[in-house]
């Protein structure tokens, strides 16, 4: 569902700062508009294999792009590499993702790649302003979308992806976040898996004109499909050894017509990292301050 979150949807939250997600009132608004020119081309064919099945991953092992920056900061690292001419691969490097799951999940995932760029160095406006007016580091990035490049994306083996979820804490009243590491089809999986039970519990439902506070209150008092209640009207999706994905909101803030969203809607793709030719693609699905 293509809203913004709203800030303190889920209040009891115990989470780290730089595991948050985009600031409440931007929306990653440094990448509102990716205009110019735009570059088409394929996955690579040749890339090595990646072993299937989710698996933890350290915090300090993620990605310093894999999750959009929380409140009023900047992205943080190296700036991206020049987009590499249509039909060459990528260079090593981190590139800002912005994606729209298709339809039919069973197809190759379309993604518009921009480059991160050194705040100083682009138009004003592009990045959250510093406390005070404090001029800009150099590791303080935003999204430079005068030229894009479309990539399409087969999830199988030959993809890395890193979803970072939530869930509830061990003290069952936070939120922590859960990072697992798997291939390119174990993330279809998750997608599918989501995607259809979001539409049998909340999708159908909603679709046939039940009340949303109706329907979060029926999940809420008996758990489904795989979603158990969390917060403030959220609820977190689990199945099997995959990432928890959590909703803070399961229906659009700004729907006026009585429809839901996709439960796809959760895995938002911040990034992708090329190491040696190989992507990595990072899935956010946690908390958004």
């Amino acid at each position: 569902m293509a809203h913004r979150v709203r800030c303190a949807a889920i209040k009891p939250l115990l989470v780290l700062a730089s595991l948050a997600a985009a600031s409440c009132g931007s929306d990653d608004a440094p990448a509102a508009s990716l205009p110019a020119t735009t570059e088409r081309s394929t996955s690579p064919t040749s890339a090595p294999t990646v072993e299937s099945g989710w698996a933890p991953v350290p915090r300090d092992e993620l990605s310093d792009k894999a999750v959009p920056p929380c409140c009023a900061d900047t992205w943080h690292g190296a700036p991206s590499p020049t987009l590499t001419p249509p039909g060459d691969s990528l260079a090593d490097g981190a590139y800002f993702v912005r994606s729209t799951w298709p339809e039919d999940l069973t197809q190759a995932l379309p993604l518009e790649l921009a480059r991160f760029e050194q705040c100083a160095l682009l138009p004003d406006g592009s990045c959250e302003p510093n406390p005070a007016g404090e001029p800009y580091q150099p590791d303080q990035l935003g999204v430079d979308g005068s030229a894009t490049r479309s990539l399409e994306l087969t999830l199988d083996g030959s993809l890395r992806a890193v979803v970072i979820g939530a869930d509830l804490a061990d003290d069952g009243g936070s939120i922590e976040s859960d990072a697992r590491v798997g291939s390119g089809s174990d993330l279809a999986e998750l997608a599918m898996a989501v995607e259809d039970a979001y539409a049998a519990v909340f999708g159908a439902r909603r679709a046939a004109g039940d009340a949303a506070a109706t329907i979060i209150a029926d999940v809420t008092n008996e758990p489904t499909g795989g979603f158990v209640p969390v917060g403030n009207d959220g609820f977190v999706f689990r199945t099997e050894a995959a990432p928890p994905l959590l909703f803070q909101a399961v229906f659009p803030f700004d729907d006026d017509a009585g429809t839901a969203g996709r439960g796809t809607d959760v895995l938002t793709i911040a990034s992708i990292d090329v190491v040696d030719g190989a992507i990595t693609m990072n899935v956010f699905a946690g908390f958004t301050s």
